[in-house]
C-alpha cells in the first residue's frame, strides 16, 4: 500500500502545506509585530515552517546545487530542525502556562547539535577519516528524541488547553496545533527512526505525506485568529445589511436624530472592517433615538393591544419584546406622519446589555416590522388615507 503510494501527489501536498503555512505567518506578521507575547510565538511557527521548508527533496536539490556539498545541507537542515523543537518546548509549554526550566531545552538542543556538528565535521568531505559507527548512532539516538519530546509535549498541552474550554477560535487553534504536532510524534518521527533504521524507500515516499498534513494542521492553527477576525466582520456586515432598512424607516419618520450620511447600502457594505463597526454603532444608536422619541405617541391602550397582538405570534415570528415594539412601532410612525398628538410618556430601546445583544434584538426588530402582523396591526388600527413612510 504504501509501495504504492504516488510520489508526485505526496510532495505536492508537502509543498502546498508548507507554502500554507508559510502564508498564514507572514499574514500574522502585523500581530507579531503589535503584541509582545505574539514574537515567541510567530518565532516557533516560522522555525517549524523552515525545518519543514528544508526537509524538503526540492529544497535539498536546490541547497545542493548552491553549496556542492551534501554535508552542509545535512548540517544547514538538522541544526534549524533542532532549534525549532526546542523553541517548541520552550516557548509552548510558557505560552499555555506549563513553563519549563529554560535549561533543559536549551541544554538538550546544544547536546545535539554538538553531536551533530562533531558528526558532520569527521564525516567524508570534512576530514580525511569516515565518521564512527558509534557517533552516528549516538547522534540519531538524541536528534529523535528531542523531536518527539518537543511535539508530544506540546500536543498534550494542546489537547489540555481544547479541554479546559474558552472562545471558539481558540479551541479551533489549539486543536489543529494538538493534531499537527500529535501526527509528529505519532506516526512522522517513528516512520523516520524506523526508515533511517531499516532504509525502506516505501518508508521514505510516505514521509512527504505525513509533513504535508501536519503543515496544513499548523497552518490552521496559525491562521484561526485571522478565520475568527474575518466570521466576525462578516456578521458585522450581515447584521448591517439587515439593520438599514428599519433604519431608513427610523430616521424618515424622525428626521432630527439623523446624524450618519450613508449614500447608499451598497457602499456602506464595503467599507473597511473598522469603519463598519462604527457605522453599525451609529446606526443602532440612531434607531434608539428614533425609538426613544416615537415611544410618546404609544399609549397604554395602544402598548396593550400589541402585547396582546404579539401574544398570539410571537412563538412564530421572534421574541415577544421584538413583536410588541415592532408593533406599536409601526402604528407610532404612522401616528407621527399623521400629525397625531404624542400621548405617551416616552421609554427607551428594551433591548440588550451590550451592543451585540442590542443588534441582535433589533435585527428581530426589523424582521418583524417589515412583516405581516406588524403591517397589519399598524393598519388594521390607522387610519386608511395614512401611509407607511418607506413603502
Amino acid at each position: 500500500m504504501i509501495d504504492q503510494l504516488p510520489v508526485p501527489a505526496g510532495q505536492a501536498l508537502e509543498l502546498g502545506g508548507i507554502a500554507a503555512l508559510w502564508l498564514a505567518l507572514l499574514v500574522r506578521v502585523p500581530d507579531a509585530l503589535r503584541r509582545r507575547d505574539m514574537r515567541s510565538f510567530w518565532a516557533t511557527c516560522s522555525g517549524i515552517a523552515a525545518a519543514m521548508a528544508l526537509h524538503t527533496d526540492l529544497s535539498c536539490a536546490l541547497l545542493r546545487e548552491l553549496s556542492g556539498d551534501p554535508q552542509v545541507v545535512h548540517v544547514l537542515r538538522n541544526s534549524v530542525a533542532v532549534a525549532a523543537s526546542c523553541l517548541v518546548l520552550h516557548n509552548f509549554t510558557a505560552y499555555l502556562r506549563f513553563p519549563l526550566r529554560k535549561s533543559l531545552p536549551i541544554g538538550f538542543g546544544a547536546v545535539v547539535a554538538s553531536a551533530l556538528l562533531f558528526t558532520d565535521l569527521r564525516a567524508v568531505g570534512f576530514w580525511s577519516r569516515p565518521v564512527a559507527e558509534g557517533v552516528l548512532g549516538s547522534y540519531w539516538s538524541g536528534f529523535l528524541p528531542l523531536h518527539f519530546a518537543a511535539d508530544l509535549t506540546a500536543g498534550l498541552l494542546c489537547v489540555r488547553a481544547v479541554r479546559s474550554g474558552g472562545p471558539p477560535p481558540f479551541r479551533l487553534g489549539m486543536s489543529a496545533y494538538a493534531a499537527g504536532f500529535l501526527l509528529g510524534a505519532g506516526v512522522g518521527i517513528p516512520l523516520a527512526g524506523v526508515g533511517a533504521a531499516v532504509g525502506d524507500p516505501g518508508l521514505r515516499e510516505f514521509g512527504p505525506v505525513v509533513s504535508g498534513l501536519q503543515a496544513c494542521c499548523l497552518a490552521i492553527g496559525v491562521g484561526a485568529p485571522l478565520l475568527s477576525a474575518v466570521c466576525a466582520d462578516l456578521r458585522k456586515r450581515r447584521g448591517l445589511h439587515a439593520i438599514y432598512p428599519l433604519w431608513m424607516d427610523m430616521i424618515r419618520a424622525v428626521p432630527e436624530v439623523n446624524r450618519t450620511e450613508v449614500r447608499s447600502r451598497i457602499r456602506a457594505l464595503l467599507r473597511s472592517p473598522s469603519a463598519v463597526g462604527t457605522l453599525r454603532y451609529r446606526l443602532i444608536i440612531e434607531i434608539r433615538d428614533a425609538v426613544l422619541v416615537l415611544s410618546h405617541y404609544c399609549s397604554p391602550e395602544l402598548a396593550a393591544a400589541a402585547r396582546a397582538h404579539a401574544a398570539e405570534r410571537a412563538s412564530r415570528t421572534g421574541r415577544p419584546e421584538a413583536v410588541v415594539l415592532a408593533c406599536w412601532l409601526r402604528r407610532a410612525v404612522l401616528e407621527r406622519a399623521g400629525g397625531g398628538p404624542a400621548c405617551g410618556a416616552g421609554s427607551a430601546l428594551p433591548g440588550g446589555d451590550d451592543l451585540d445583544e442590542e443588534e441582535r434584538f433589533l435585527l428581530e426588530v426589523a424582521e418583524v416590522y417589515r412583516s405581516g402582523p406588524a403591517l397589519r396591526f399598524a393598519l388594521g388600527r390607522a387610519p386608511q388615507a395614512v401611509v407607511a413612510p418607506g413603502r
